[in-house]
């Protein structure tokens, strides 16, 4: 999550093109995601249709394996990012 948010707040970079950009560079290395359920990688929660899409992005763009979370470990906020990454 930090990644995006450096990404596109201090370095003023897309931080779609960076991932594609590191996928390119490093083909077969697993690149992985931490998600923080309904916030996805951001710092309130998100609709439903916004943490799909960010997933479908990241998939698209290069990332194989998400880890799902929360900081309290409750599993009704985690639901949606792990349906979100499962589909």
């Amino acid at each position: 999550g930090a990644t995006y948010d450096v990404s596109m707040r201090f370095l003023r970079e897309d931080p779609w093109d960076r991932l594609r950009a590191l996928r390119a560079a490093a083909p077969n290395v697993p690149f992985q995601m931490l998600l923080r359920g309904a916030n996805a990688v951001g710092y309130t929660s998100y609709s439903d249709n916004v943490v799909h899409k960010f997933c479908e992005l990241a998939v698209k763009d290069g990332v194989d394996i998400f880890r799902v979370f929360d900081s309290l470990n409750y599993i009704e906020n985690m639901k949606l990012g792990i349906d979100a990454v499962g589909s």
